[in-house]
């Protein structure tokens, strides 16, 4: 396959994976490095761009910017491209997702627990981490603290013995730990369970938006994103 080299000047170097194209060599080795996964320099002051191979300072700030700005990559449309990454090929319309993105090249975390030295890259894992290692939940009937962790809030609610179970019949119920509420049905003691603790396991995939049941994250879809889905 030959490479479309419109001009002999300026397409000297076309790179092979993608639209970037230069008349320095040193130039494209260092953007071919980049789709290899090559990192020759450990420096971790500064990051450079695939594309226009510009030095850029490793500050998200900037990084976000020059992934909005840049005139070098390859924007297939302006709305789902808003954002490029400027070492892979990701992408994003929201500058909140590619800020995050770019923490992960940093390997920067800025969410920081101040109870224990964990950090996360993004605040919903600090969140979770939080839920279930620094928040606990009292049994009303054992009075006994779990932490926030669903399964195992599940698991006791199938057979906390100081609960009020008068049968045979009653243990195999869930009861809650926390209300009167009852069920014979695992999915529905999990869902009970994660309105009390504050978990929405359902993520939305095109913005921030999260739900405690699935039912909730598509009528969420298709009051909000049904243009992009179609």
């Amino acid at each position: 396959m030959h490479m479309p080299r419109p001009n002999a000047y300026r397409y000297k170097y076309v790179c092979f994976a993608c639209k970037f194209y230069t008349y320095n060599t040193g130039n494209i080795k260092r953007h071919l490095g980049m789709h290899l996964g090559e990192k020759p320099f450990t420096c971790n002051m500064y990051q450079v761009c695939m594309y226009c191979t510009r030095v850029i300072p490793a500050d998200p700030v900037q990084l976000t910017n020059h992934c909005k700005n840049c005139q070098s990559m390859p924007r297939e449309n302006s709305f789902d491209y808003r954002f490029m990454c400027y070492t892979c090929r990701y992408f994003t319309y929201h500058a909140a997702n590619i800020k995050k993105h770019i923490y992960k090249h940093l390997d920067e975390k800025p969410h920081k627990c101040n109870i224990c030295p964990y950090s996360a890259t993004e605040f919903k894992c600090l969140r979770v981490h939080k839920s279930k290692y620094h928040v606990y939940q009292t049994c009303q009937y054992c009075k006994l603290q779990y932490a926030s962790d669903t399964n195992k809030l599940i698991e006791h609610c199938k057979t906390c013995s100081s609960m009020p179970r008068q049968n045979a019949f009653d243990y195999s119920k869930f009861m809650c730990f926390k209300c009167p509420f009852v069920t014979f049905i695992n999915s529905n003691m999990r869902r009970h369970i994660n309105k009390h603790i504050g978990e929405k396991p359902y993520k939305c995939t095109l913005c921030k938006y999260s739900a405690i049941e699935n039912k909730c994250l598509k009528l969420h879809m298709l009051s909000h994103h049904s243009k992009k889905l179609n």
